[in-house]
Formats: C-alpha cells, sequence, structure tokens
C-alpha cells in the first residue's frame, strides 16, 4: 500500500462530519464484564461504510492537564494511562473540532436514545459527554474543558502501543523521529507541560453500566494511536533533572575547587527515582479521570473468524 493509500485512511478534524460516525446497539458480550457495549461504524467519504475512524487533530499546547501524575490516585503506570486533552474553545480549530463532538454528544445524551437501549431503566443513566467541564467553585476561575484519551496498550505487559514521533520544522520542512517509548511515564516525559501536540486517535467503544448499578451511566471511549509532538522550547525537562542530579553550588571566590565525589549508593537511588518520576502537570486529580467504567480487558471489535470452505474427498474408481 502506497503511502498516500495509507493517508488516504486519516480523516483531519476540519473534514471531520458528527453524522458520519454511528454505533452498533449497546449489548452484553463475553468480554464486556458485565457491561454493554457498543461498536463504532465509520462512513468514510471516499472509502465508503463501516471504516475505522482516525482522526487527526489540530495542534494543541499542554497549557494544563495532560498525564496524571503517580500518587493516591494512581498507584501504578496502568492505572494512568491516558491523557486528559485540553480543550481551549478560544482556538477556532480546536472549537472546530469539539462542535463536532458536541454533536456526537448531542446524539445520544436523548432521552430518546435512552428509552431504545435501556427501556424502564432509562430515567437511570446519566451520559459522560466527550467534551468535559471540570467543576468550579463559585468566585474561582473555569478550568479549560478538556477531552479524555486513552493510551493503546500491549496485553498482558501493559507496556505502550501509541507511538510518539518528536516533529521539528527544519528549513521549511516536517522532519519526523519515532521515539523509543515503552512506559506511560516515558510517554508523558515527550507529552509534557507546554509542548506541542497533534493527536491521531479513534474511538474503541461506548460502554454503558448495568441498570442494577447506582447511578448507571454511559459514554465514548477514544484511544491515542499516534501522537506528533513539537518538544516545548520553554520546558527542558531534560536539563532541569541533569540540574537536579548535579553538583550546582557555586563556590566562594577564594574557595579551593575539590573534585566531587558522589557515593554509588546515592547515584543508584537517585537513577531509580529518575525512571519513576512523571511530569506533574495538573495535580487537581480527581476520581472523574479514573473512568473504571470504560475499562475492560480489550477495547476493540473482536474479530470473527471466518470458516475455511470443507472439501470433500472423492473416491477415485478402481478400474475393472
Amino acid at each position: 500500500m502506497s503511502s498516500n493509500n495509507t493517508k488516504s485512511y486519516t480523516t483531519s478534524y476540519d473534514q471531520f462530519e458528527a453524522s458520519r460516525l454511528t454505533f452498533t446497539k449497546l449489548e452484553e458480550n463475553d468480554r464486556s464484564k458485565g457491561q454493554l457495549i457498543a461498536y463504532p461504524r465509520f462512513n468514510h467519504p471516499t472509502l465508503g461504510e463501516d471504516k475505522i475512524l482516525f482522526l487527526q487533530s489540530p495542534w494543541i499546547t499542554m497549557t494544563t492537564y495532560g498525564v496524571p501524575t503517580l500518587g493516591d490516585y494512581y498507584s501504578e503506570d496502568k492505572d494512568r494511562a491516558f491523557v486528559k486533552v485540553p480543550i481551549d474553545l478560544e482556538d477556532p480549530e480546536i472549537k472546530k473540532m469539539a462542535d463536532e463532538f458536541a454533536k456526537i454528544d448531542a446524539t445520544y445524551d436523548t432521552e430518546e436514545f435512552k428509552k431504545e437501549n435501556f427501556g424502564k431503566n432509562a430515567k437511570k443513566y446519566t451520559y459522560q459527554p466527550t467534551i468535559r467541564l471540570p467543576p468550579c467553585d463559585e468566585g474561582d476561575i473555569q478550568k479549560l474543558s478538556y477531552m479524555k484519551i486513552k493510551l493503546d496498550l500491549n496485553w498482558p505487559d501493559n507496556t505502550v502501543k501509541t507511538e510518539v514521533w518528536n516533529s521539528e520544522l527544519v528549513d521549511g520542512k516536517r522532519a519526523r523521529e519515532l521515539m523509543p517509548v515503552e512506559t506511560v511515564t516515558d510517554f508523558a516525559k515527550h507529552v509534557n507541560y507546554m509542548s506541542k501536540f497533534r493527536c491521531l486517535f479513534r474511538p474503541v467503544k461506548m460502554w454503558a453500566h448495568q441498570s442494577k448499578m447506582k447511578d448507571p451511566g454511559y459514554g465514548i471511549v477514544f484511544k491515542l494511536i499516534k501522537v506528533e509532538v513539537e518538544p516545548s522550547k520553554t520546558n527542558n525537562n531534560s536539563g532541569v533533572q541533569s540540574y537536579l542530579q548535579g553538583n550546582v553550588f557555586l563556590d566562594d571566590d577564594e574557595e579551593e575547587t575539590v573534585k566531587d565525589t558522589v557515593f554509588s549508593k546515592v547515584e543508584t537511588t537517585t537513577k531509580a527515582a529518575s525512571k519513576t518520576a512523571a511530569k506533574v502537570v495538573d495535580n487537581s486529580d480527581s476520581s472523574d479521570d479514573s473512568d473504571s467504567s470504560d475499562d475492560s480487558d480489550s477495547e476493540d471489535e473482536p474479530v470473527k473468524a471466518t470458516k475455511k470452505p470443507v472439501t470433500k474427498k472423492t473416491k477415485s474408481k478402481s478400474s475393472a
């Protein structure tokens, strides 16, 4: 497949029409852990129906949010395998993408949809919108809206499958380099505070709680397939790390400079800590971020196996 044919699967945010994205009926399946699941169907403008939507976002600057830090809410990398993408509606390109998601939300956050899928329990259900606005106390400055996109992980070791591409303009042309990323911590070092990035992501399912749960909800899960990142010119994390791990004391003019001695035990501890350190982008961890409701062992639609045709063997006639 040529590069141009491959790129034809990518839908730019400014070409995306919400009406082209639909979902199958919500129903139980063997892999949903008691949830109701529906799978996306995209009517591609040139490739036709029943295609996968690979959506490319506009360039976004990580002014807030990002990958949450390890802590009380997220004790392991796999618990924070998502990125909260800031949605600045003052940016016309970001607003154009957000407007289409608002149309999707308007389609599925209706009494008609709830009655059709949840029957007599329809009034119990609350839809979780794609573009979310965090709660704000009276008198406080309202934070930006955000969109949650999950990282693509390998099973069962939970290594990061999402590709991270370092991207820079060189002599007017964009040069890209695939970065080695295995853990969520690795990912967060690239997609960090004030970095400029562009996502390639897709909807993978719609989920819904069982009606017997308290305050059941439903919503759509998006997964990050690739991300293109322009490193922040004002936030040199590697330089700061080198500074924090080195001898940076200024000597008085009359003092003699003595060769530094670093104890091996301290050095080992520092290196080990640096492997698990993540950039703190936003300290307002919230239970809303965890969204255990949209998790399952596998979010991709199962591929139906096709049976091979059985050919009957015919006995050859023996000669008289």
